[in-house]
């Protein structure tokens, strides 16, 4: 895959990071996150997209999992840096999806 078949959309504090790596990166706020988003899609040329987890909340969740199922290439969640609201991540919101419920994963510092 090349690097042109790879757009990532982020938050303005994550630019120029991938286009510097040679990636399409489109800085978007959480409001313009899921037109933008759609747009992208619609081109049909990437072959992965990949969203910042911290643009997600401008999109509802079954809309982005529709769009997953519709798109012809990969859409991807990058990992947002660590959180420090307390709230679960990506990851742990999949998970609790699959299994019923949600659980909070920690590290445990104290050996």
């Amino acid at each position: 895959m090349s690097s042109g078949s790879c757009i990532f959309l982020t938050t303005s504090d994550a630019e120029p990071g991938f286009t510097l790596a040679g990636f399409r990166q489109h800085s978007v706020t959480v409001a313009a996150v899921e037109s933008t988003l759609l747009a992208i899609l619609a081109e049909a040329k990437p072959e992965l997209v990949v969203v910042d987890e911290r643009l997600l909340p401008g999109i509802a969740p079954e809309h982005f999992q529709e769009m997953g199922r519709r798109y012809g290439g990969a859409l991807a969640v990058l990992p947002g840096p660590g959180r420090t609201d307390g709230g679960p991540d990506y990851a742990e919101q999949l998970i609790g999806r699959a299994i019923g419920y949600q659980l909070r994963l920690t590290a445990d510092e104290h050996h």
